[in-house]
């Protein structure tokens, strides 16, 4: 079936409209079951290395095919990919709740992602605060060598400048600099089955667990 979800947002990506998804409603309406399913299974295996998740309901993780065009140049009606994403609670209503995330786009490439994105003023303070107080527990969730060889490093988007209230040459700048907190990478999967598909994701969300257990402390 992911071959068969991969062929499928590839002729969506080429006829992006509501005429042709009527057309093909049949075949969308088993992937998007074979989706569901998929993402239950995820759920319940998350559950065993990360208690705070919980055993949540698929339909609260995974996100609309519908694109939200109200405050966008492109109008194309639907995204070109299907996505979860791990939350205590659900789906992330807030952007700053830390959890997982993954995406499977019309390209046949996997991202995934973690962390906590569009960080609420306050809570970006506190992490700032708590970065400056005592950088050594980060550093060392950054430094982990699992991590390092599956995401690099964060990938968040930073300001250009330092952050009001902090030293521009303190020796973390760097780190006080993140304006969310997240590391995400992409990859080819045209030749994974469903299992290899499932066990890649469990194996990295499991390396990201260290980074999203730090930001829950805030």
């Amino acid at each position: 079936m992911l071959d068969n979800l991969i062929n499928f947002l590839s002729k969506l990506e080429q006829n992006n409209s509501k005429t042709w998804l009527d057309k093909n409603r049949d075949e969308y309406n088993k992937l998007r079951d074979w989706f569901k399913f998929f993402v239950e299974k995820l759920i319940n295996e998350i559950a065993r290395f990360d208690n705070d998740i919980g055993f949540l309901e698929p339909k609260n993780c995974i996100y609309r095919l519908n694109r939200d065009v109200r405050f966008s140049h492109n109008k194309l009606p639907y995204k070109t990919y299907f996505s979860a994403s791990f939350h205590h609670g659900g789906k992330c209503q807030k952007d700053d709740v830390p959890g997982y995330y993954f995406q499977i786009d019309s390209d046949g490439i996997l991202f995934i992602a973690g962390g906590s994105y569009m960080i609420e003023s306050k809570k970006l303070l506190r992490i700032r605060k708590q970065i400056v107080k005592d950088p050594q527990e980060l550093k060392k969730v950054l430094a982990d060598k699992k991590f390092v060889r599956t995401f690099y490093g964060l990938s968040g988007n930073q300001l250009k400048t330092h952050p009001r209230g902090f030293d521009k040459d303190h020796k973390d700048i760097d780190l006080l600099r993140y304006k969310n907190f997240t590391a995400g990478y992409q990859k080819l999967i045209t030749n994974f089955d469903e299992d290899k598909l499932q066990k890649n994701i469990l194996k990295d969300f499991n390396t990201l667990l260290p980074f999203v257990q730090w930001l829950r402390g805030f």
